[in-house]
């Protein structure tokens, strides 16, 4: 009964590590520095950055003090006629910022188209390739409880 309860303690601990470490986001602010990203632990400073980022090029960006809730984002700018990119960035953000519904200041709101994608999982923000591995692993500790479980009772 011990080894089922430790190893069930055990497989906790690494099912729940993930949470711990907290949300993993890839991070660049140019389209040249976006072809090789780099991870970026999302904290308050981070978010904060990203916040300051956003209102270079858009009006009505909220301010929010602080949080412990994060999102991972990608902004791409790029010129409507021939779909060019002007900027692009990838990072953290607080959740209680619309950016995919912020609207571009009127400098660039003529010319100047938004992709748009947010998200919450880790390194969720490059593509949707970068999510398969979030995907296996609970796939992974979801077979791993069901043995347990199976072996318990």
């Amino acid at each position: 009964m011990w080894q089922k309860l430790i190893f069930g303690l055990v497989l906790a601990v690494i099912g729940g590590q993930q949470f711990v470490n907290g949300l993993t986001c890839y991070s660049c602010n140019s389209p040249a520095s976006c072809v090789s990203p780099s991870p970026q632990v999302c904290s308050d400073a981070t978010a904060h950055e990203t916040t300051v980022w956003l209102n270079t090029i858009h009006k009505f960006v909220p301010v929010v003090g602080s949080s412990n809730s994060f999102s991972c984002m990608n902004l791409t700018y790029y010129f409507e006629n021939n779909r060019s990119k002007i900027h692009e960035y990838l990072g953290c953000h607080h959740p209680d910022i619309p950016v995919c519904i912020l609207p571009l200041n009127a400098s660039n709101s003529d010319s100047w188209k938004k992709g748009c994608l947010s998200c919450e999982a880790d390194k969720c923000n490059r593509n949707p390739a970068a999510t398969s591995s979030q995907s296996l692993y609970s796939i992974m500790i979801t077979a791993m409880a069901l043995i347990v479980a199976k072996f318990a009772f």
